[in-house]
């Protein structure tokens, strides 16, 4: 059973992008990963054009490119409610939710530290 513990550190695959922050999968396996803008590598910015984040790391553009493998830290986890009722075009329920954090050292995109 997969249950990733508050501080685990674990890889994803980051599936896209928006002004709310990145979405990261673990294959068809679970793809209910969720790094807030707020918990990114500061200073970031998302562009609009590219339709990606940008993390200014020295002065220097780290792009956050899709498909890349991130790894992050587990900050919370969530296991929602099952709705009675859902919309036809809603996403599938999803039992757990994980919001994550990539602002440390070794953490953000793998290509980045190695």
């Amino acid at each position: 059973m997969f249950r990733p513990f508050v501080g685990e550190v674990l890889i994803a695959k980051l599936k896209r992008c928006d002004k709310a922050g990145l979405y990261l999968s673990l294959g068809s396996f679970f793809e209910d990963i969720h790094i807030p803008e707020h918990l990114l590598q500061q200073p970031s910015k998302f562009d609009e054009e590219e339709k990606l984040w940008i993390w200014n790391y020295n002065g220097a553009d780290m792009f956050m490119d899709l498909e890349e493998d991130v790894r992050f830290r587990v900050v919370q986890v969530k296991y929602p409610p099952i709705p009675i009722e859902q919309e036809k075009d809603a996403r599938p329920f999803a039992p757990m939710a994980i919001t994550g954090d990539i602002n440390a050292d070794g953490l953000g995109l793998v290509a980045w530290w190695s």
